[in-house]
This record gives C-alpha cells, sequence and structure tokens, in this order.
C-alpha cells in the first residue's frame, strides 16, 4: 500500500485531505506504453504474486477493495531501469467496504446493493443485478 505522509482537516471547513508517497504508472498506462500492447508471462506472474499478497493484506485487516482494475494497480516508479518500478501498489480505497467484524466473523448484510465496477465484477455479483433488470 502506498505511504501515508500526512492527512487532516482544512482549517475553518470539512475538506479532508491525504498526502501519499509519488507512485509510478498503473497497468493500463504501462500497457499502452509497450509497443505489443502486453506483458510478458514473467511480468504476469509477478504482478499477480504481488497483487495477491497486497491483497490478501487488505483481507485480513477485514476489508474488501471493491474496485479492483488495471487503473488502481500502480507501479513504484515511473523509471522503468528503477528497482521501485517492480513493486505492485494496490490505490483507490473509495468504495472499500468491511466484510469481517471485530472478532474476524464475516459480517452479514442482507440486500447489499452492488458496489464496484461491473467490467472486472464476478458474475456471481452480477446476478442480483441480472434479475433486476430482467437478463
Amino acid at each position: 500500500m502506498p505511504q501515508l505522509i500526512l492527512a487532516g482537516n482544512f482549517k475553518g471547513t470539512d475538506l479532508q485531505y491525504i498526502i501519499m508517497e509519488k507512485l509510478g504508472y498503473n497497468l493500463k498506462q504501462l500497457l499502452r506504453k509497450n509497443t505489443k500492447h502486453k506483458f510478458t508471462l514473467k511480468t504476469v506472474v509477478q504482478i499477480g504474486i504481488q497483487l495477491i499478497q497486497n491483497l490478501q493484506k487488505l483481507h485480513e485487516k477485514g476489508y474488501l477493495h471493491s474496485d479492483l482494475k488495471p487503473e488502481n494497480i500502480l507501479i513504484g516508479s515511473n523509471d522503468l531501469s528503477s528497482p521501485a518500478s517492480s513493486i505492485v501498489y494496490l490505490v483507490d480505497f473509495g468504495i472499500s467496504q468491511r466484510y469481517l467484524n471485530t472478532h474476524g466473523k464475516h459480517l452479514e448484510k442482507a440486500n447489499v446493493p452492488f458496489r464496484g465496477n461491473l467490467l472486472f465484477a464476478s458474475p456471481f455479483a452480477l446476478i442480483p443485478i441480472c434479475k433486476l433488470f430482467q437478463f
């Protein structure tokens, strides 16, 4: 996860801010920069392993990301010769949600509306939407 540098409220307002470390390109940008518009098998495996590790850490804290897509997966540096460019970061927790209670048990939620990106959602998450619109 990106390092948090500072967070707070602007004086005299309800506006909040956060300052995080600067990261590099996202996966969509990296694919566009690549002349073949695809990653090597080695790159895909390296990204996949780190992404699973990042998601595992998030899940261990009791949260779901809910907006997993190439634009929300960044590398550590735009300098592709830098070791930091081989580190994968997960960002944009704006619609993340808690799925475990403080005792580590799944929260029971009935009739929860779909939250996330339809393009990258599990087909099972879309079943209630299909029923609603008679697909």
